[in-house]
């Protein structure tokens, strides 16, 4: 697969999330939809507060669309830290982001790192601030 520059695809892509219904909340079953149609959802929570669930990606632009990836986290309250390894049984981005945060009024108010492979076929690293809803 070709090399992609996800710093800018990250940065446009994945930058805000909507709830699926009403209220949003970190608990099993939340299914969290981006202003672009990704979904991340929230599939079991254990009593240390990790997490599991899905991610699919459907940003315009971005690769390896519409194709579940594994996502892992932990929730404490209202923080979140959720990772995504851009690698399923089809797909390999060569890839990986997490993002950690916390809610608030609904919102979750996150930061991202993101390790990626450039066209040049180095590892590059990318960094911002994401807003969920």
């Amino acid at each position: 697969m070709k090399p992609i520059n996800f710093a800018l695809l990250l940065a446009g892509g994945l930058s805000a999330w909507t709830s699926a219904g009403s209220a949003q909340s970190l608990q099993p079953g939340a299914i969290w939809t981006s202003q672009r149609g990704s979904t991340l959802t929230i599939e079991t929570i254990a009593g240390d507060g990790s997490f599991t669930g899905s991610y699919i990606n459907r940003a315009a632009a971005m690769p390896c669309p519409n194709s579940p990836f594994k996502v892992s986290g932990w929730i404490d309250g209202q923080k979140i830290s959720f990772s995504v390894r851009w690698r399923n049984a089809t797909n390999d981005c060569h890839s990986i982001a997490s993002w950690t945060g916390y809610v608030s009024d609904q919102l979750i108010h996150a930061e991202f790192a993101l390790i990626y492979v450039n066209r040049q076929g180095k590892p590059a690293f990318s960094n911002g601030k994401d807003t969920f809803h």
